[in-house]
């Protein structure tokens, strides 16, 4: 209102005092009681607020401060700290912003400076299975590629023409043959000497090779291997694990003549033992029929025993490098794949040494059981000599290309933030990355067996098992080398003869399979940091056939022309490289130069993705993103008429505005997913990557026929950083678990590590049962017999036997 009685032609400004004196004029009492504060002559507009909670210092309050406060009940002290101290809660809490996805705001270009121009298109009939009242989606051709291609035809045409007339026959020794005579261009230079005759050089061969291997010795002579440790830890795991590590590229020859010697030791060894073991087991026959009963003449045992120690002695130094190595497991109390068998073979040397002071030992009936003993060695030098052999082959494969390794993300804030959703409280993430070098290849190879663990299980309770089986049949005999006989008897039944051949035979077999399909698996140290992992990272494009699916049609609405709805729908989904990006091509017949540029991609969580094409805002993904940026979309069941049978909608916006509504479907890769279920089956669930609306949880679930509960679709954030950890190139990494890089290659590798448990649970329960059985047969024949009349061929029988079953096991598939 204007203040006419001033004459002011501009609005009036009250204030407070003056408003009271009108008010006191008019008779009216004002009620305000308090002073006015002075009015700012300029309005400040208010700063934005976040949403999210934060701690101010000012306001007086009890969280995050060491006040206590006591109860209401019994005064105790409560302290309230659980969220401050509960790093895993506020980490979830907290979720990280995503900034990965648009770093930089889109700059718009003036539509004279556009780069891209595209031509008219020719459609042409496609494949695709069309729906019901939708339009087939045609195939795109430019008509610039039909050109050229014409172009091609025609040139190629008038070539064939001209070579075909230049065609003439030649007479050579009285045959005709076919010569193609060259057109000359008279435009082309000739130079003095190029096509002139000269003389030729002749060299003598015998003088030019003689030459080459003299070079070849001088250079061989030269070469020296440097020996110097590049640390300590290093040269400490080469004097454990080899005569030395794969550490640089400059190692492969010296690490490929290493194996090579590996397995020809390990294979004679082989040999060897099994010779000892017939001749002992023979000398054992012998030893028994020595003593003929009622017989008049004794014969001297004397050189039975003494070639039978020999025989020991010998099999024990050919297969030295078994032996001592089991025998300084013992030493430390750290028993190891060997243990077993060092322990039966020390127990029938001394058995052999006290043989020799015994009045008539094989008068009492009793056995020499070093071929009992020697059985194992027999095993354990087959299993070094397979071993010697995958690392060959393994290393042959590993020396020569770029691989990428499968380990857990180390990286504990990314692991945690790929395994957000699952609310693990430790996330051991298994994942993929390039990785130039492959680091500890001998020591990983050879680092762990389940063979292991049963010797530090077995040893120890079979040593305790003899001692008292042992006292018992002394005490029953009353003879110290009857009893002694039994202990050394339950010692060479009770060693894990098989296990670490078997182990040797399952790892071999999953590595020759592996390395058909592009996987490497070095040794068992696989299974362990498998079977400990509690989530896998998957892609989209893993579980669903890149080569399948299929576009039943399109609605374009809003005058959108057919064709470009399909380019800038393709352009969008190929950029993202999402399950659908193959489909799409096949659309436009792999041209992807046709396609418009596509910048400031981002995929929007659950949703779809939003990018900017040729200044124009374009949204391709689910319904709900269209109503989320407030684009008009069809009824739900107008929509629904046409999403059964796994078929699902793909809509297009551009400017706000709806351009087209494609029903595509999506065919599950079978091969991995079968592989798929058999990781979720061990307790890992699968982290999954993808930027496709329509590939939810509950769709990837009733795919590939898993729990709800063991897949996760990745969050924007998540697939983000992710993709960032993938595309990291490592400068060296572990070599246990390896692929070339192809999906297929990947999951077969983690689920053939994973196979490898069960193997290692029946083997393990085979294993303990042939040495339970074979200790019960030895015990009840003692106590019967008083230790006398055991003879080695059952106990060879029974270990033999249960030998085979655990073979077996191993070529069962799993």
């Amino acid at each position: 209102m204007y203040d006419e009685l001033y004459g002011n032609s501009s609005p009036r400004k009250w204030t407070f005092e003056e408003i009271d004196e009108l008010l006191q004029d008019s008779g009216i009492t004002s009620e305000r009681d308090f002073e006015p504060e002075p009015i700012s002559p300029t309005i400040n507009k208010p700063e934005s607020i976040d949403p999210r909670p934060t701690y101010n210092e000012d306001i007086e309050h009890n969280i995050k401060t060491t006040t206590v406060e006591k109860s209401a009940v019994d005064g105790a002290t409560r302290s309230f700290t659980a969220l401050e101290s509960d790093k895993y809660r506020d980490r979830f809490l907290n979720k990280p912003m995503h900034n990965l996805q648009k770093t930089a705001e889109h700059q718009f270009v003036p539509a004279t400076e556009q780069p891209y121009e595209r031509g008219g298109f020719v459609k042409k009939a496609s494949n695709f299975k069309n729906t019901h009242e939708l339009d087939p989606v045609p195939i795109l051709v430019s008509e610039d590629i039909l050109r050229e291609e014409q172009r091609e035809a025609s040139t190629k045409e008038i070539k064939n023409e001209k070579t075909i007339a230049l065609r003439s026959l030649a007479v050579t020794d009285g045959n005709a043959i076919d010569t193609e005579i060259m057109e000359e261009d008279d435009l082309q230079l000739s130079f003095e000497g190029f096509n002139s005759e000269g003389e030729v050089q002749t060299v003598n061969e015998e003088d030019v090779e003689r030459e080459l291997i003299k070079k070849r010795r001088k250079k061989a002579a030269e070469f020296v291997v440097s020996t110097e440790p590049e640390s300590q830890v290093e040269e400490d795991n080469s004097v454990k694990f080899g005569l030395d590590e794969y550490r640089s590229v400059n190692d492969k020859f010296k690490v490929e003549f290493y194996l090579k010697k590996q397995e020809k030791h390990a294979a004679v060894s082989a040999a060897v033992s099994v010779v000892c073991f017939v001749v002992l087991v023979v000398l054992s026959l012998v030893a028994n029929a020595i003593y003929v009963p009622n017989s008049l003449v004794h014969r001297n045992e004397f050189p039975v025993i003494l070639l039978n120690l020999i025989i020991t002695i010998v099999a024990c130094v050919v297969s030295k490098d078994i032996f001592i190595d089991g025998l300084q497991s013992i030493k430390g109390l750290r028993f190891n794949r060997n243990s077993g068998c060092a322990v039966a073979l020390v127990a029938s040397l001394v058995q052999n040494f006290l043989f020799f002071f015994a009045p008539l030992p094989f008068e009492e009936k009793l056995s020499l059981y070093s071929s009992v003993a020697v059985l194992p060695l027999i095993f354990n030098c087959l299993a070094s000599f397979l071993e010697a052999r995958r690392l060959r082959k393994n290393f042959s494969v590993v020396s020569e290309k770029e691989l990428h390794s499968i380990s857990y993300i180390e990286r504990k804030e990314t692991a945690f933030e790929i395994g957000r959703g699952l609310l693990l409280d430790e996330p051991i993430i298994l994942a993929s990355q390039k990785t130039k070098f492959p680091g500890r290849f001998l020591e990983l190879s050879k680092k762990y067996y389940p063979a292991d663990e049963i010797n530090k299980k077995i040893v120890p309770v079979s040593l305790i098992v003899a001692l008292i089986v042992g006292a018992i049949t002394t005490i029953i005999s009353r003879n110290l080398f009857n009893g002694f006989s039994t202990f050394t008897a339950v010692i060479a039944v009770s060693a894990p003869c098989f296990i670490f051949l078997c182990d040797n035979i399952a790892i071999n077999r999953l590595s020759q399979r592996l390395r058909k399909n592009g996987g490497i698996i070095t040794g068992w140290e696989a299974n362990k940091i498998c079977a400990s992992a509690n989530g896998i990272t998957v892609d989209a494009t893993d579980v669903f056939d890149k080569d399948g699916g299929n576009v039943f049609g399109i609605k374009t609405y809003h005058s959108m022309k057919i064709d470009d709805a399909i380019l800038y729908t393709a352009a969008m989904v190929v950029a993202s490289g999402g399950a659908l990006g193959n489909l799409f091509k096949r659309v436009v017949m792999d041209k992807i130069e046709l396609l418009p540029p596509v910048e400031t991609l981002a995929y929007e969580d659950k949703l779809g993705l939003s990018a900017w094409i040729q200044n124009r805002r374009v949204l391709v993904g689910s319904y709900d993103l269209l109503r989320n940026h407030n684009v008009e979309v069809p009824d739900r069941a107008y929509v629904d008429r046409y999403t059964h049978d796994g078929r699902y909608p793909l809509f297009l916006a551009i400017e706000g505005k709806l351009g087209a509504m494609f029903i595509v479907s999506y065919d599950v890769d079978n091969e991995n997913a079968k592989i798929l279920k058999q990781i979720e089956k061990e307790s890992i669930s699968l982290l999954l990557r993808s930027d496709d609306a329509n590939i939810t949880d509950n769709m990837v679930a009733a795919s590939i026929s898993i729990p709800i509960s063991g897949i996760k679709v990745l969050s924007a954030v998540s697939g983000d950083i992710l993709n960032s950890y993938q595309k990291e190139i490592r400068t060296s990494g572990d070599s246990v678990l390896m692929h070339d890089g192809k999906s297929s290659s990947y999951l077969l590798a983690v689920a053939s590590a994973l196979s490898l448990g069960k193997i290692k649970r029946s083997n393990s329960i085979i294993q303990i049962g042939a040495i339970a059985v074979a200790i019960a047969f030895v015990a009840a024949f003692s106590f019967v017999s008083g230790g006398t009349g055991l003879s080695v061929i059952p106990l060879i029988i029974t270990q033999i036997v249960f030998a085979v079953i655990g073979f077996i096991n191993t070529k069962i598939k799993k």
